[in-house]
């Protein structure tokens, strides 16, 4: 089945079988309502953490084929590098991944490899994506301002009750870069266990821009195999393992966040992403037990990057080799007030092995080496009364780095972390928050010891560039405090319901890892430099509004994000902070129809907090607006029965835009439209 189509054939093809479905309109139940529930697992202990959650309907009707597809649900959260999603990093106020924690199903990700930092993951099998926003999480480490933990689905999320076995066939097409999807997904049910198996393919050619020119070398091809079986092995305990083998094959420019001629071949070249993990995850909850309310991952991954140079065919290979294992408890000492005064403990083990090669030899950016980082955290939850709740808490970590070039010293350093978070519930609707916690991360392998050519110069205007290793550099830590309030009520009758919520930060950073590169002077003989520093002193603060309201069919929504940073130290802005953002958001459902219709706006104003009289290279960003729609529509009766239909036109005004931070414009006009069939056997 091909989808290679223009956008006008799309809408011919798909708004008949949205509008025309009055025949197969009755007792319409939409897959994404059937949850089961998972029983086993220990209670979230971050009754005080801000965290923005994305569920399983609205990533159905984003049809993501990136993170950023993903993220732009959420203020506070973005991507930057630009539109090539091999490019593309997390940033979450500010901060980049690399100052931040990722999990996907408790496997921690540390795999931003130079200038690669994309995720390795196959948005299609995700159920859920968490967006933490401060370092109040202590259950989660190696973060100076959150995170993301992103949760993939069982074989329950597909089978309603009652039904043992089944397939979904699924194939989308994406306008703008001409991405094809093909996926099958089969799972069945069978006593108490379940088994899932998915395969997914996607390809896609250059991406057209907003000004309707070709994004050179942005193609792609992926491949993913993911399985999960599910077992209880008794009334209490629940065990999980899953494996995944995701890989990307592209034509993209040594560094996917700039743009060079194609006709230079030293800053072009095909590379080769892949990434294998196997997860093993076990939870018990004896009901009569309030000891024992355990959960443990115990995981490996192994990613790899090839990267052939298209001047030369120099060859480049790095791979990182992660393993890791967290345990998590909670202990109910007590009731008081009517909840639970309890205690949760846990810790976590993570190990990275590091290699890179080029042409047989060494690999200046990527050093070889090991990374170890041990954590233990507890907290103490005390409900002071009906409406009051303390939460205390310590974290302890530590890291190693050991090289594996013997002239450089092992580094090894500690940190005590501590929080003190509450809670006031004046009314059942009404509740305010307050929390200073105290984040930590630990540098990293290649920040610390890397070594050797970085670019070469021209030999007349540009300095040959060297990497300088920086073994004083220092772990960085943080102090936030951050306010809050959250009001939820109905306001005209039990059928509606208002949300309304207000956020401030302030976070205090020690020692923030910054990448200096220093040019050279040709013309007295000397040598550029580039490598990892410490700035002594960040300053960050901010601050996020939000207004939800849901009436019978309609859900609206606004919010408003607001970020600033300063390097303290010198005086100077942290000009990478994102633009000042609204979100809107409107739904609207047929549920007699089985359709859904939505809308999402972005209106970001624009950002000229730089430092213009610096070598920095960020430019400021103009503001725009850029509006996106989208309809799904599914079947459960007559001819059509078990088919899904999702169109979703971004940016469909055609808006010429660029981030913040990023240096190449982003995608213009884009079309997706996406078809599935479930078949349910029996």
């Amino acid at each position: 089945m091909s989808f290679s189509i223009s956008f006008k054939e799309s809408l011919f093809l798909i708004l008949p079988l949205l509008f025309c479905s009055s025949a197969f309109a009755q007792e319409v139940n939409q897959l994404e309502s059937i949850y089961i529930v998972d029983e086993f697992g220990v209670t979230s202990v971050e009754g005080d953490s801000v965290v923005e959650e994305i569920d399983e309907e609205s990533l159905t009707q984003v049809q993501a084929s990136s993170i950023d597809d993903i993220l732009r649900l959420t203020p506070g959260a973005t991507t930057t590098g630009g539109p090539r999603s091999s490019g593309e990093e997390i940033q979450i106020r500010g901060l980049g991944s690399k100052k931040l924690f990722m999990y996907i199903d408790g496997v921690k990700q540390n795999f931003s490899t130079d200038h690669s930092s994309m995720l390795a993951l196959d948005p299609d099998n995700l159920k859920s994506v968490e967006i933490y926003k401060s370092t109040s999480a202590f259950s989660k480490g190696g973060s100076i301002g959150g995170g993301v933990v992103f949760t993939t689905k069982d074989a329950s999320d597909y089978l309603a009750p009652g039904e043992k076995f089944g397939s979904t066939l699924k194939s989308a097409y994406t306008n703008s870069n001409r991405e094809q999807l093909f996926s099958l997904k089969t799972y069945t049910r069978f006593d108490d266990s379940d088994l899932l198996f998915t395969v997914t393919k996607r390809n896609a050619q250059d991406a057209i821009l907003g000004d309707r020119t070709t994004l050179e070398n942005s193609s792609y091809d992926d491949m993913n195999f993911f399985t999960k079986f599910t077992t209880k092995t008794n009334s209490h305990d629940q065990l999980k393992v899953s494996f995944e083998q995701f890989r990307r094959n592209d034509t993209v420019p040594m560094n996917p966040t700039l743009n060079p001629p194609v006709s230079i071949g030293d800053l072009n070249g095909v590379n080769e992403i892949t990434r294998r993990t196997y997860n093993l995850e076990y939870a018990t909850n004896p009901k009569n037990n309030r000891y024992l309310n355990l959960h443990s991952t115990f995981y490996s991954t192994t990613q790899t990057l090839d990267k052939v140079r298209a001047s030369d065919k120099q060859h480049d290979f790095r791979k990182i080799e992660t393993s890791g294992g967290s345990l998590k408890n909670r202990v109910s000492i007590n009731r008081m007030h009517g909840k639970d005064l309890s205690l949760d403990t846990g810790l976590e083990l993570v190990q990275d092995t590091l290699s890179g090669e080029r042409d047989g030899g060494e690999l200046a950016s990527y050093p070889g080496g090991k990374s170890s980082e041990q954590s233990a955290f507890t907290q103490v939850n005390i409900p002071v009364s009906k409406s009051i709740d303390i939460f205390p808490a310590l974290r302890y970590q530590n890291y190693d780095l050991v090289s594996n070039n013997p002239s450089h010293a092992p580094k090894q350093a500690t940190e005590l972390s501590k929080k003190l978070g509450t809670s006031y519930k004046p009314f059942k609707f009404l509740a305010f928050t307050g929390t200073y916690s105290e984040g930590f991360n630990a540098p990293k392998i290649q920040d610390v010891y890397v070594d050797g050519l970085h670019h070469k110069g021209d030999g007349f205007f540009i300095s040959d560039n060297f990497f300088t290793p920086n073994p004083e550099l220092e772990h960085e830590t943080s102090k936030m405090l951050e306010v809050g309030a959250k009001f939820e009520k109905n306001i005209f009758s039990k059928y509606d319901l208002l949300t309304l919520k207000a956020n401030y930060y302030w976070n205090e950073a020690k020692n923030y890892i910054y990448f200096e590169k220093i040019e050279g002077d040709p013309f007295e003989g000397t040598n550029g430099t580039t490598k990892f520093v410490n700035i002594p002193e960040v300053s960050l603060k901010g601050r996020e509004f939000g207004m939800d309201y849901l009436y019978d069919r309609v859900e609206f929504g606004l919010s408003y994000s607001r970020n600033r940073g300063t390097n303290k130290t010198l005086g100077l802005y942290l000009a990478d902070m994102p633009a000042d953002q609204y979100n809107y958001n409107f739904k609207y459902h047929l549920d007699e129809y089985g359709l859904v219709l939505g809308y999402l706006g972005i209106n970001t104003l624009k950002q000229d907090r730089i430092n213009r009289d610096t070598t920095e290279r960020t430019d400021e960003t103009p503001g725009y607006f850029i509006h996106n729609i989208f309809v799904t529509k599914s079947f459960i009766r007559g001819a059509l029965k078990g088919f899904s239909v999702m169109t979703r036109v971004d940016n469909f005004t055609n808006r010429n835009y660029r981030k913040h931070g990023s240096n190449i414009n982003e995608i213009g006009l884009d079309v997706k439209v996406g078809l599935s069939y479930k078949i349910n056997h029996f």
